[in-house]
This record gives structure tokens, sequence and C-alpha cells, in this order.
């Protein structure tokens, strides 16, 4: 999240090409949110509260993701240097429920850290 609004990003590769969605409306407003994120070799689609939809086509190049072994949703400890002011803050905020490729990776945590849906 950036300044309210949600923002998919990613890089197939070239290290300094960040290809971005960013929602059109503010997410910071305190309501449950559902958000489907979807990557398909070059194309990025967002979708939100299933009445928002973002996409777009990032350049030509590289078709796969490869994360060798790590996925940073929301933050890290240590990204590398070069990218928008914006992406060295941390998400604050709630997941529920969290999926890759279908697989549920995180579901109903219980008392997340800073999370006022408990």
């Amino acid at each position: 999240m950036i300044d309210g609004y949600l923002e998919f990003s990613f890089n197939l590769g070239i290290r300094s090409n960040y290809f971005s969605i960013r929602s059109s409306i503010k997410i910071n407003d305190g309501e449950l949110h559902h958000v489907t994120l979807t990557r398909d070799k070059q194309i990025g689609i967002m979708e939100l509260d299933d009445k928002y939809m973002s996409s777009a086509v990032s350049q030509d190049g590289a078709n796969e993701l490869n994360t060798n072994g790590k996925l940073w949703i929301g933050g890290c400890h240590s990204l590398p240097n070069g990218l928008s002011s914006a992406y060295y803050q941390n998400f604050i905020g709630c997941l529920e429920m969290f999926k890759i490729e279908g697989i549920l990776i995180i579901n109903n945590v219980q008392n997340p850290f800073n999370c006022s849906f408990n």
C-alpha cells in the first residue's frame, strides 16, 4: 500500500524496471477489502472488492518471475537500493487470508500485531 492505494509490483528480471499497477481508490479506510492479484507472464491484473479492476502489460522481455525462494508481502527487512521511497515503508494493516495459486498460506490469523479487526 502506498499513500492509501493498493499497489501490485513485480520485476521480471530487469532490476531497474519494476512494473506496477495501483488501485483507483484508497483502501486505508478501516474496512476489510477483498483483493485478487494475478500475474500471467507479462500481464498483471488487480481486482479490488469485486468491482474495481486494473490491468496492464509489462514491457517485452522475460515472462517468468523467479523469486529465488523469497516472496515479500508488505515489506522486508532489507530492500535493494534504487526503489521509490514509498517501497521502504512497511505495510500497516491486516491480512485475514492469503493464497498463492489457490494454496492457503495465511488463514484467520489470531491476534496479529497492529490489527484492529481482532
